[in-house]
């Protein structure tokens, strides 16, 4: 008989940083959230180490430019309820922001339609837009 597996979700932090682009420049992070099974916490955070390691990748850029991706860590790892349904809530965050609108995309940039029109194929858009910290 095979143990027990419950779900976890993984929110892996990714760095992308492009070559001789300055020191002073902060690199774009990726957050990454990642559905894992596993038979208990300690295996799914080692499974979610393996799966961000393996995100690990550097290539050169339209501009010849060395752009590395570096797995940083977990930002989170919660055991999710087992109880999996339509609608069931994967994860939730409380924060605190001067312009709640802002955080709103327009149905044609919600990632799943956004991969219809977006030639790279990475099936998501980067909000460009500067939005204050909320200590600002």
């Amino acid at each position: 008989m095979s143990e027990k597996q419950y779900w976890y979700i993984a929110t892996l932090v990714i760095a992308i940083k492009v070559e001789d682009v300055g020191d002073d420049v902060d690199p774009t992070c990726e957050e990454q959230i990642r559905a894992i099974r596993a038979p208990n916490a300690e295996a799914a955070y080692e499974k979610a180490l393996q799966i961000g390691k393996s995100e690990e990748t550097a290539y050169l850029n339209m501009y010849g430019q060395t752009v590395t991706w570096t797995f940083v860590g977990l930002d989170d790892l919660d055991e999710l309820d087992n109880r999996m349904h339509d609608g069931v809530e994967i994860r939730s965050r409380l924060f605190g922001h001067l312009t709640p609108t802002s955080l709103v995309r327009a149905k044609a940039d919600l990632s799943v339609f956004a991969a219809e029109s977006n030639p790279d194929g990475r099936g998501y858009r980067i909000k460009t837009e500067n939005i204050p910290a909320g200590d600002e």
